[in-house]
This record gives structure tokens, C-alpha cells and sequence, in this order.
């Protein structure tokens, strides 16, 4: 080969290299700064430690509901997905004070304890109606005025929150539905939405109160969890 002809070609294998290494840094860098975003969203650090508070089947104690372990599941795999550190706890067992650590409190005030708690202390804007077999309003949420009854395999609403016990504080990512379905519809939607809708809407520091509602679950299952009502503005202000 002449001079030129293999000084084109060093040019050339030079120009692939320098291309290839700069893609691979922009989708580096890219990769990164998503990864950064959903951390944001749930108050976390990368390979930071976070929790998941589980609930128990309140017809059953020390057990959970199939629904309910799918429900876990999958925020295994969300925090697997954010590169955070994922540690689980029964209710019962977890003991740190809201805020020390972002947590994931799963199921209604009647199977988590600490759910109750929660509603009780940040969420004052929101009651769940206890269990009364044949009540219309049995497990009702109620919201300043909004009654939003369970209708068996035909709608279910779930409680998806977001909030902060302090400032600067981790948050507490609370799902709270009227039954083990409503709890993985809930968790469903969030998966579906956090990146884009929700980190859009909220930001990282903002908080937030959805009623989440199942459409004619026994057909559509939980995937058909939409989102029904912001409640935001109600939900943190306590009932008159």
C-alpha cells in the first residue's frame, strides 16, 4: 500500500475508535443520569439501603395472600431496578422511626399495623372504614367528604402515597389498598409510572396522595389499575 493509502486507514481505524468510545461514554453517562432520576424519585442513593414493611393476612396471622406476595415481589425488583439496597421486614419487626430510611409500607391499615400508623400521624386527610362483612361501606376510603366504596370483583381503590416525615427527610412510599389485589394494582401503576408521569408531575421532593382504582378486576386483574383521583390536596389536612 502507498503512504497515503495507509495513513487513510490508521485516519480511519483512529475515527472508529475515538466514534465508538464516545458513544459508549454518552450512553454511559446517559444510563447514569436515569439511574440518578429514579433514585431521586424514592429518596435514595445508588447501593443506598431502603425497606420493605410487609403486611400479614389479617384472616391468617404471620402469612400473606398470594396477591400480596407478588405485590412484594415486585418492589424486590423495583429496588433492583433503582440499584438500591433492599432489606424486608415484617411490620411487627421494624422498628426505625419514618424518615431514617426510604420504606415501602405495603397493605391496608386492617394487615399492617404500621400502615395504620402512618395514615394516622401523616396522612390525616384519609380513613379506611374497618372490616364489616355485608356494610356497604365496609373498607370504604373515605376522603373529607368522598366515599369510595369496594364493589367485591367489580372496582377496588388503593391508597399510593408519597411523603415525608421531616425535612431532608427519606421518604415513606406507601401503598395501602382494600385488598391484596388493589395493593399489586397500586404497586403495578407505580412501576408503570414513576419515571416518567409521577418524577414529572412530583418531582423528588414533593408529596404526593393517589386513589388508584381497579377496573372489573376479576376480568381485568390487577393491570387494570388506573389512576382515579389525585388526592393531594386533601389528603395531608386533617379531617374537620
Amino acid at each position: 500500500m502507498t503512504p497515503s493509502v495507509i495513513e487513510n486507514f490508521i485516519v480511519g481505524i483512529a475515527t472508529s475508535i475515538v466514534t465508538a468510545v464516545a458513544v459508549w461514554s454518552w450512553n454511559k453517562i446517559y444510563q447514569s443520569r436515569i439511574l440518578n432520576r429514579r433514585a431521586a424519585f424514592f429518596g435514595l442513593l445508588p447501593k443506598e439501603q431502603c425497606f420493605a414493611v410487609m403486611n400479614q393476612n389479617p384472616k391468617s396471622l404471620n402469612a400473606m395472600s398470594h396477591s400480596d406476595v407478588q405485590t412484594l415481589v415486585e418492589v424486590v425488583k423495583l429496588a433492583e431496578k433503582i440499584e438500591a439496597d433492599l432489606k424486608v421486614a415484617p411490620f411487627e419487626q421494624f422498628l426505625e422511626p419514618p424518615g431514617s430510611v426510604t420504606e415501602f409500607c405495603l397493605g391496608g391499615p386492617d394487615s399492617n399495623q404500621r400502615t395504620k400508623i402512618h395514615l394516622a400521624n401523616f396522612l390525616k386527610g384519609v380513613r379506611f372504614n374497618p372490616y364489616m362483612p355485608g356494610n356497604p361501606d365496609n373498607i370504604a376510603i373515605l376522603v373529607q367528604g368522598q366515599n369510595f366504596q369496594y364493589e367485591k370483583n367489580q372496582s377496588e381503590h388503593a391508597i399510593l402515597a408519597r411523603f415525608f416525615p421531616a425535612s431532608k427527610s427519606h421518604p415513606v412510599i406507601l401503598i395501602s389498598g382494600q385488598t391484596a389485589r388493589s395493593n399489586q394494582g397500586a404497586v403495578h401503576y407505580l412501576i408503570e409510572n414513576y419515571d416518567y408521569f409521577l418524577r414529572k408531575k412530583f418531582g423528588s421532593g414533593k408529596q404526593f396522595c393517589l386513589l388508584i382504582k381497579l377496573y372489573s378486576p376479576l376480568t381485568y386483574g390487577y393491570k387494570s389499575a388506573k389512576l382515579e383521583k389525585d388526592l393531594t390536596k386533601v389528603a395531608f389536612i386533617p379531617f374537620p
